[in-house]
């Protein structure tokens, strides 16, 4: 059964600064994580069957939200799980507006309801343990969004199922 989730893949030059940039920051005893793999989650949804995976589809398909401009230029980390991720200073309009979309089209599905206190953000370490001082300056990245996909994670890698443009 696939596990999905939904994201925002990262363009090619986002995902390769950032690349470069953990290869500089990246703190003794964590893991980075790849380029390939870099994206902001909007929602986990979980295991489904393949029917469901297109149930999702044809209701993300529905979703209509103009593009806009995404920043990163902050680094932030959570205890639970240990991860350091990057993330925007400000919180776009948009992205919330495409996330509770995104929640409200799928949630007849999965088992992961809408997080009270979402941040978006883009999880670059892992194993990020409380005792590891991590302190780096955050990369100054700006892209247009054209686009949020809905992927198959499987043995620590996503493949993009289907993906669905901005206005």
């Amino acid at each position: 059964m696939p596990r999905l989730f939904v994201a925002l893949a990262l363009p090619e030059s986002i995902e390769q600064a950032i690349a470069q940039w953990q290869r500089t920051h990246q703190p003794t005893g964590t893991t980075a994580v790849v380029a390939k793999n870099l994206h902001i989650t909007l929602r986990f949804i979980g295991q489904c069957s393949n029917q469901q995976v297109d149930d999702i589809a044809s209701a993300l398909g529905a979703i209509q939200v103009p593009s806009w401009h995404q920043s990163i230029d902050k680094i932030g980390r959570f205890n639970t799980p240990q991860i350091g991720y990057l993330c925007s200073r400000h919180t776009c309009s948009e992205l919330i507006a495409l996330k509770d979309a995104v929640h409200l089209q799928t949630s007849a599905f999965g088992r992961t309801p809408a997080h009270p206190s979402y941040i978006p953000h883009v999880t670059v370490f892992h194993r990020l343990a409380q005792r590891i001082d991590w302190q780096a300056p955050a990369p100054l990245l700006n892209w247009r969004v054209r686009h949020f996909s809905l992927f198959e994670s499987a043995h620590g890698t996503y493949q993009e199922l289907h993906r669905w443009p901005t206005l």
